[in-house]
């Protein structure tokens, strides 16, 4: 909207695009672009982020629980797993958890 946003990758919860608007869920506040998710998710590191629905991006380091259909994150929001993405989700899930516990 005339402006550029910087924005942190530690600062996002997770993005979501709602019709021709995608909003950042940071940690202190929701910031509005009209980037596509498609693009954003080249930015985005891809063993951090990760999509999870044709509408949502996680911060797998702000998700508190991974159940089969959503992730629970840290802000108590609740961000829904496709039912087509299940198997990549999982897997890519899987991947993240080996790392973080391999850097511990």
């Amino acid at each position: 909207k005339g402006r550029d946003e910087i924005i942190c990758q530690d600062e996002i919860l997770y993005i979501e695009r709602r019709g021709r608007e995608t909003l950042f869920h940071l940690k202190e506040m929701i910031v509005s672009v009209t980037t596509k998710l498609e693009e954003l998710e080249k930015r985005l590191d891809e063993l951090q982020f990760l999509r999870c629905h044709k509408s949502f991006i996680v911060n797998l380091d702000e998700a508190r629980q991974f159940y089969r259909t959503e992730f629970l994150m840290r802000n108590g929001d609740r961000i829904p797993i496709s039912r087509s993405l299940k198997k990549t989700v999982k897997d890519s899930f899987d991947a993240w958890a080996g790392q973080k516990a391999q850097n511990r």
